[in-house]
């Protein structure tokens, strides 16, 4: 029996028609694989255009609400700033009567201060009777334990005649007075925040005196300045610039020092410029730096 070689298989050839279905099954797993991955990611870009939408409405409201309480902030800055002035004018309004008295040496004991002062404001009023002269007090003011121990503490004297204390204050302008050799000077006694305002404003006042140009402290607290017949006045340093406008005056030189403390002193501010018109207190005169405290 005689053996037959295996008969080779032939492939037939590919047609067009195989050829199609071929591309139009790789672009269907192309297809879907695309979507397996891509809707993901679209969704999330969905989801994060939702999102920056919902933060651009919040943004916005929160604008409205910024922009709202910075009024409400300004409004209630001006009433801060009110009540402290109307705070600090009381306060010294109760200070009215007082004398300051710098340089009584601290030998003088607190039981000889009213006796010591009748004296020595009975030597500016010759005129002035004891009575004239009543006190309801007198003592030593406090200071920081870090002041110079070997500087007497200023004493404050409460005279009770209001009157009586303005013609002393007058009258020691003129005339030198010493207590136990040592010579004393006379201040009007202030609040203490009146006295850090008028130290902040002390760069105008240099100004306004090296141009010799007068001025007064007026109450509430307030400097004025008399040109040409006019009164200027100003309760504020960052009013300072629209002053000096008014005044035809150079701006004062500002030092980096000086920048950096207005910077940090001052808030965003819509204050009104410096006002004109405004006299003095009736009891407040013209005077040069030298003259005040």
């Amino acid at each position: 029996m005689s053996s037959q070689a295996p008969s080779e298989r032939t492939e037939a050839p590919l047609t067009r028609r195989d050829m199609q279905g071929f591309l139009a099954d790789f672009k269907q797993s192309v297809a879907e694989e695309l979507d397996k991955r891509i809707c993901p990611i679209l969704e999330g870009m969905a989801d994060l255009s939702a999102r920056a939408q919902a933060a651009e409405a919040k943004m916005a409201d929160t604008e409205e609400i910024v922009q709202a309480h910075g009024s409400e902030i300004l409004h209630l800055r001006d009433q801060l700033r009110s009540l402290e002035d109307t705070n600090e004018d009381l306060n010294n309004r109760t200070r009215r009567n007082n004398i300051r008295v710098r340089g009584v040496p601290e030998s003088v004991s607190p039981d000889l201060l009213t006796d010591t002062h009748t004296e020595a404001f009975q030597h500016l009023l010759p005129e002035a009777t004891t009575a004239d002269l009543l006190m309801d007090r007198a003592h030593r003011a406090l200071r920081a334990p870090s002041t110079n121990a070997a500087v007497p503490r200023d004493i404050v004297v409460r005279l009770h005649f209001y009157h009586i204390k303005e013609r002393i204050m007058r009258a020691a302008r003129d005339t030198p007075i010493e207590v136990e050799g040592a010579p004393v000077q006379l201040y009007q006694d202030l609040a203490p925040t009146t006295l850090k305002r008028r130290r902040e404003l002390r760069p105008l006042t240099q100004h306004l005196s090296s141009h010799g140009l007068r001025y007064a402290w007026g109450h509430p607290f307030k400097i004025i300045i008399r040109k040409d017949g006019r009164f200027h006045s100003l309760t504020r340093p960052e009013e300072i610039p629209a002053l000096l406008t008014q005044l035809n005056l150079p701006q004062i030189p500002e030092t980096p020092h000086s920048n950096a403390e207005s910077s940090a002193r001052q808030p965003p501010s819509n204050n009104p410029p410096a006002r004109t018109g405004d006299r003095p207190h009736r009891n407040t005169a013209l005077q040069n730096p030298g003259a005040t405290r």
